[in-house]
Protein backbone atom coordinates (compact mmCIF):
# COMPACT_ATOMS: atom_id res chain seq x y z
CA UNK A 1 0.00 0.00 0.00
CA UNK A 2 3.04 2.53 0.41
CA UNK A 3 3.70 2.44 -3.62
CA UNK A 4 0.54 3.85 -4.53
CA UNK A 5 -1.04 7.50 -4.55
CA UNK A 6 -2.81 6.69 -1.41
CA UNK A 7 0.47 5.24 0.57
CA UNK A 8 2.73 8.60 -0.20
CA UNK A 9 0.57 10.27 2.34
CA UNK A 10 0.90 8.46 4.96
CA UNK A 11 4.56 7.80 4.34
CA UNK A 12 4.72 11.60 4.50
CA UNK A 13 2.79 11.60 7.85
CA UNK A 14 5.29 9.18 8.84
CA UNK A 15 8.34 11.53 8.00
CA UNK A 16 6.73 14.57 9.48
CA UNK A 17 4.85 13.19 12.55
CA UNK A 18 1.38 14.41 11.61
CA UNK A 19 -1.32 14.03 9.64
CA UNK A 20 -2.08 15.47 6.48
CA UNK A 21 -4.62 16.55 3.44
CA UNK A 22 -2.26 16.58 0.97
CA UNK A 23 -2.29 13.94 -2.05
CA UNK A 24 1.03 12.19 -4.05
CA UNK A 25 0.93 14.93 -6.49
CA UNK A 26 1.18 17.84 -3.87
CA UNK A 27 3.96 16.03 -1.49
CA UNK A 28 6.01 15.43 -4.89
CA UNK A 29 5.47 18.64 -5.53
CA UNK A 30 6.79 19.71 -2.18
CA UNK A 31 9.50 17.20 -3.18
CA UNK A 32 10.46 19.20 -5.98
CA UNK A 33 10.63 22.21 -4.16
CA UNK A 34 13.51 20.77 -1.15
CA UNK A 35 10.73 19.79 1.65
CA UNK A 36 12.94 17.31 3.10
CA UNK A 37 9.76 15.39 4.21
CA UNK A 38 8.17 14.99 1.33
CA UNK A 39 11.97 13.94 -0.46
CA UNK A 40 11.87 11.49 2.84
CA UNK A 41 8.74 9.81 2.14
CA UNK A 42 9.32 9.19 -1.89
CA UNK A 43 12.79 7.83 -0.55
CA UNK A 44 11.18 5.50 1.42
CA UNK A 45 8.72 4.47 -1.27
CA UNK A 46 11.33 3.69 -3.96
CA UNK A 47 13.06 1.51 -1.43
CA UNK A 48 9.64 -0.40 -0.41
CA UNK A 49 9.50 -0.46 -4.44
CA UNK A 50 12.44 -1.99 -4.94
CA UNK A 51 12.59 -4.38 -1.58
CA UNK A 52 9.30 -5.75 -2.41
CA UNK A 53 10.25 -6.55 -6.70
CA UNK A 54 13.94 -6.72 -6.54
CA UNK A 55 13.18 -10.76 -6.06
CA UNK A 56 11.03 -11.19 -9.06
CA UNK A 57 13.59 -8.51 -10.70
CA UNK A 58 16.51 -10.76 -10.68
CA UNK A 59 14.55 -14.01 -11.27
CA UNK A 60 13.32 -13.17 -14.58
CA UNK A 61 16.31 -11.64 -15.29
CA UNK A 62 14.56 -7.95 -16.03
CA UNK A 63 17.38 -5.64 -17.47
CA UNK A 64 15.01 -2.67 -17.66
CA UNK A 65 12.46 -0.93 -15.94
CA UNK A 66 9.92 1.65 -17.35
CA UNK A 67 8.20 3.58 -14.67
CA UNK A 68 4.73 5.57 -16.16
CA UNK A 69 1.87 6.76 -14.38
CA UNK A 70 0.81 10.22 -11.97
CA UNK A 71 3.11 9.28 -9.27
CA UNK A 72 6.26 8.74 -10.99
CA UNK A 73 6.73 12.21 -12.06
CA UNK A 74 8.33 12.05 -9.09
CA UNK A 75 10.66 9.08 -10.44
CA UNK A 76 13.47 11.81 -10.05
CA UNK A 77 13.25 11.75 -6.19
CA UNK A 78 12.07 7.88 -5.70
CA UNK A 79 14.61 6.63 -8.53
CA UNK A 80 17.96 7.04 -6.49
CA UNK A 81 16.41 4.91 -4.02
CA UNK A 82 15.38 2.28 -6.15
CA UNK A 83 18.77 2.21 -7.61
CA UNK A 84 20.61 2.13 -4.55
CA UNK A 85 18.18 -0.83 -2.81
CA UNK A 86 18.93 -2.78 -6.49
CA UNK A 87 22.22 -2.21 -6.46
CA UNK A 88 22.75 -3.42 -2.71
CA UNK A 89 21.25 -7.05 -3.79
CA UNK A 90 23.49 -7.22 -6.88
CA UNK A 91 20.62 -6.48 -9.23
CA UNK A 92 21.72 -4.24 -12.62
CA UNK A 93 19.05 -2.87 -14.23
CA UNK A 94 18.18 0.46 -16.47
CA UNK A 95 15.49 2.60 -15.08
CA UNK A 96 13.30 4.82 -17.13
CA UNK A 97 10.71 7.14 -16.67
CA UNK A 98 8.26 8.24 -19.27
CA UNK A 99 6.43 11.63 -18.74
CA UNK A 100 3.38 10.66 -20.86
CA UNK A 101 0.62 8.37 -18.93
CA UNK A 102 -1.41 8.28 -21.62
CA UNK A 103 1.44 6.94 -23.83
CA UNK A 104 3.20 4.76 -21.51
CA UNK A 105 2.62 1.24 -22.85
CA UNK A 106 3.59 2.43 -26.37
CA UNK A 107 6.89 3.98 -24.86
CA UNK A 108 8.09 1.71 -22.98
CA UNK A 109 7.82 -1.10 -25.73
CA UNK A 110 9.81 1.40 -27.73
CA UNK A 111 12.32 1.54 -25.04
CA UNK A 112 12.73 -1.90 -24.35
CA UNK A 113 13.46 -2.38 -28.44
CA UNK A 114 16.11 0.44 -28.63
CA UNK A 115 17.43 -1.03 -25.29
CA UNK A 116 17.68 -4.59 -26.87
CA UNK A 117 19.25 -3.03 -30.20
CA UNK A 118 22.12 -1.60 -27.87
CA UNK A 119 22.86 -4.62 -26.33
CA UNK A 120 22.67 -6.51 -29.74
CA UNK A 121 20.04 -9.22 -28.81
CA UNK A 122 16.88 -10.17 -29.20
CA UNK A 123 13.99 -11.50 -26.92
Amino acid sequence: DYVASKGIPRLYEMATGSGTDLDAKAIGDLADAGDENAIAAYQKMGRILAENCSDLLAEYKIDLCVFGGRISNSFRVFGPSFDSVLHSRNISIETRHIENPEAVSMQGAANYALHMMRKGGEK
